[in-house]
């Protein structure tokens, strides 16, 4: 029994092993599940059919179908009307597959509404049997109706109400529903009460002030009885609306707000009523008018200079439903009502330029003010937008420089434009830098959104030459130093364009200027390079720029007179095209490489992108004079585009010659100076000076329509090239006239401002024995410089009004004499005079240098 048993186990267990490995048929049905969902007391009808399937589904909730064989199976969902009012779904062609589960949801909702009319008989004759039709297009959407009654399952939409008037003998019933409308909505009951008046009375309403109809789509004014349902009619323009059939009574008039066109071009209307209550007598009538306006927004400007201070403002309404182009207001002006084409709400910001006499100043606002008009109340009124000032601006700042000694003083200085005219008392911008200071302020710019920027130049070779940026937040909170958040610094790796990539890695920045879209572009003075810094960098995050984006040298092509191209870059000036003009090198006349000149790179080489390039200007002009008529250009050190655009003014720095003082040193010196007297050495350093009294000068070139070319043209000898040439004549005393003018800028009136170091290094000890000046070669002689080299020792600023040379002048290429409309002169001597700016730029400047409005 026991080897039975044991038998009988393994004989089931090997049974199992067979089964378990042996899977059952594979699945040839699925299953379709459809999930109706309808309002309630709705009854669905839904049909289903497909492979071997033909079913109606009449309830709400999953209905499962199972054993369905593999196919398409359709869905139809079939309309049902339930209170009067029609329901629909959507339907659709499902996939059954074998083995699995396909499910559908149809969602009833109501596609059609219903009309109940009401009529009501009282005082009519029983003689007279009502009739009222309710028409689409003349489509009535069922029978007249003589009774009250339902018209079901009708489609959403406005239709109109006709009921005629009855007469029996000589008295007239009317409706005053009659010609009216009805409007229709999916899911609701729209309700039409009639009743009949004996001699009924009239109501026009007139349609007024729709500026550009038709409207978008049929409006509504309507007349509502005490007690009674709403009277409406439509219309889409300006024109008259005639309510007739009237009972007598009182009527409340209202009118819906009007749009005009659609999308980018709607207009919207708000709706102004001349009274609101209609009286109608038997037989009478009444009137009114519905007038139609566009929403406005009232912008009220505080913190402006009062009147007589004119401005030019822009105000800006953003944020709303629908652009709004910017609105200008001039002259005294302090507010401004500006309609907008839709209702919401704005939020109103403004610039504004305000009129100065040498200088503007730009004001703007630090946030906006919002206004919401409705069609309730159309004119909105803003809370008041007050302007700031943006930091130091309307005023003329002038760059001192010490003579780059370090015993030269260096300051910032500005003048207010009230103060400009009388060359009052200078005000310190950034403050003296000392009497052992070896590095120097240069010139200061400023950018289209108002930062300054500082170039600093220095003695020796120091590595503290750099470009301080300061934010226009900062002017305005007066936080100028180099470590203030929002202050950066631009050092001189990113001037400076290293050997191994062709430059010559040294830091003197001379000139600043700005392109259309932000990038700086920095003359290197002795780098012979011009770099550029990207806007981006300008404003982003940290506070010391070490990089340049773009770097432009001389091409390796260039030998000879062109390759000193790049030489000593000196000043830098944009076009009205955005191609970059520039000055570089100086005339040494026995040099016949050595020339001053005048090049133009064009605008497409200017990327701000691409590290170090080797760009060859389009323009090259030798603007030298080597030998002529009028005498050289030097070192042109000032560069600035006309205000018309055509012609570039370049202003020439004149010569200097390095000279060595004798000295007695403690102790004596042991080996014999041989240019200097016995027991005296020269000094470590030279002194650079201006050793004659020449009047400097400054030339105007005309650059409109120039051609391009390779070769380095004669400006002084091509036709039509030089334009003009002036100087400032000497005056009396010390006044030696135009000594070493540096830098330049035109103002709004059009005027020409000269920064000049005036000489300022030259002491009356310079020029009167014993001066201890060394004659090179000339043995143990100990020379003075001329009595006319010396000045009053201080920094001039010159405002000319240029004006044409006429037939007294002389013929070009000798300059002309100008008088200074305008003279300002540094408070302290040895201060000399490198750089002048506006803060903001003249009306006529490029708009990138221009604030943005």
């Amino acid at each position: 029994m026991r080897l039975k048993r044991s038998v009988w186990f393994l004989t089931a267990g090997a049974l199992s092993l067979i089964l378990t490995a042996c899977p059952g048929p594979a699945a040839t049905k699925g299953i379709l599940e459809i999930t109706v969902n309808a309002p309630s007391g709705v009854t669905p009808n839904v049909r289903v059919t497909g492979p071997g399937t033909d079913s109606t589904i009449n309830t709400t909730g999953p209905t499962e179908f199972k054993d369905k064989d593999p196919g398409d199976y359709t869905v139809e969902v079939n309309k049902v009307v339930a209170n009067g009012i029609g329901y629909n779904g959507t339907g659709a062609t499902l996939k059954v597959e074998a083995g699995k589960k396909s499910t559908f949801n149809v969602d009833y909702a109501a596609i059609s509404g219903k009309i109940q009319v009401n009529i009501n008989t009282t005082g009519l004759p029983a003689t007279l049997t009502p009739s009222v039709t309710i028409s689409k297009n003349s489509t009535p959407v069922g029978t007249p109706l003589s009774a009250s009654g339902t018209y079901e399952d009708v489609a959403p939409d406005t239709y109109t109400i006709s009921v005629p008037s009855l007469t029996e003998g000589n008295s007239t019933y009317a409706s005053a529903v009659d010609g009216t409308t009805v409007t229709v909505n999916a899911g609701e009951e729209a309700v039409v009460d009639v009743s009949f008046t004996l001699n009924p009375g009239t109501a026009t309403i007139t349609i007024a002030g729709i500026l550009s109809g038709p409207t978008a789509a049929p409006v509504n004014v309507s007349l509502t009885p005490s007690g009674g349902s709403a009277i409406t009619q439509q219309f889409s323009n300006n024109g008259s609306v005639t309510f007739s059939n009237l009972a007598p009574g009182s009527y409340t008039l209202a009118a819906q707000p009007a749009t005009v066109g659609s999308g980018a071009s709607a207009q919207d209307f708000a709706a102004s009523l001349s009274k609101t209550t209609l009286n109608i007598a038997s037989g009478g009538t009444d009137t009114a008018t519905v007038t139609y306006s566009r929403p406005t927004v009232t912008v009220n400007l505080t913190g402006l200079p009062a009147a007589p201070a004119t401005a030019n403002t822009v105000i800006a309404l953003t944020g709303g439903p629908a652009t709004v182009a910017p609105t200008t207001i001039t002259g005294t002006a302090r507010s401004a009502t500006i309609t907008v084409p839709r209702f919401g709400t704005y939020t109103a910001t403004a610039t504004s330029i305000v009129a100065g006499t040498t200088v503007d100043s730009y004001f703007f606002s630090t946030a906006g003010v919002t206004a919401s008009p409705s069609s309730t109340t159309p004119a909105a009124t803003a809370p008041n937008l007050p302007l700031t000032p943006r930091g130091e601006t309307g005023k003329m700042f002038i760059t001192g420089n010490g003579t780059f000694l370090p015993n030269g003083l260096n300051a910032i200085y500005s003048l207010a434009d009230t103060s400009i005219a009388t060359g009052a008392t200078l005000t310190n911008f950034l403050p003296t830098a000392g009497t052992s200071s070896t590095e120097g302020y240069f010139k200061t710019v400023f950018d289209r959104e108002g930062n300054a920027y500082v170039i600093y130049q220095n003695f020796s070779g120091s590595n503290a030459a750099r470009i301080l940026r300061i934010s226009e937040a900062n002017l305005r909170a007066g936080s100028l130093t180099a470590g203030a958040a929002g202050n950066k610094e631009i050092v001189g790796t990113a001037i400076g364009v290293p050997s191994g990539q062709g430059g010559n890695e040294e830091v003197e920045p001379s000139d600043i200027a700005f392109d259309s879209n932000g990038n700086m572009w920095i003359a290197n003075d002795n780098g012979s390079a011009i770099v550029c810094v990207s806007n981006a960098q300008l404003n982003a995050a940290g506070s010391t720029i070490t990089s340049f984006n773009q770097a432009l040298i001389v091409p390796t092509s260039f030998t000879g007179e062109l390759a000193r191209t790049y030489t000593f870059v000196r000043a830098l000036a944009f076009d009205r095209d955005g191609n970059l003009w520039f000055t570089s090198d100086d005339t040494v006349a026995s040099d016949p490489d050595r020339r001053a000149r005048l090049s133009r790179i064009n605008a497409a080489n200017l990327t701000c992108s691409g590290g170090v390039q080797r760009v060859a200007p389009d323009v090259l002009l030798n603007i030298s004079n080597v030998g002529g008529a009028g005498g050289p250009i030097i070192k042109p050190a000032g560069l600035a585009l006309s205000p018309d655009g055509n012609s570039l003014w370049v202003a020439d720095y004149g010569g200097s010659s390095a000279r060595y003082k004798c000295i007695t040193p403690t102790p004596p010196p042991t080996t014999p100076d041989p240019d200097c007297p016995t027991g005296q050495v020269k000094e470590s350093a030279p002194v650079f000076v201006d050793a004659n009294a020449d009047q400097e000068s400054v030339i105007q070139i005309n650059i409109a329509g120039i051609t391009t070319g390779a070769t380095l043209r004669n400006a002084f000898t091509e036709t039509g090239r030089l334009l003009d040439r002036i100087t400032i004549p000497a005056g009396t005393g010390t006044d030696r006239g135009l000594q070493q003018p540096f830098h330049m800028a035109f103002d709004k009136q059009g005027r020409l401002w000269l920064a000049t170091n005036n000489n300022v290094i030259v002491t009356s000890g310079d020029t009167t024995p014993p001066c201890g000046f060394t004659a090179p070669g000339a043995g143990e002689s100990v020379v003075c410089l001329p009595g006319t080299a010396l000045t009053d020792r201080r920094g001039k600023v010159y405002g000319l009004t240029i004006g044409s040379r006429g037939g007294s002048d002389p013929a070009l290429p000798f300059a002309r004499d100008v008088t200074p409309a305008v003279r300002i002169s540094a408070a302290t001597d040895g201060v000399g005079f490198t750089g002048v700016a506006f803060n903001i730029a003249p009306l006529n400047a490029p708009m990138y240098v221009r604030p943005n409005q």
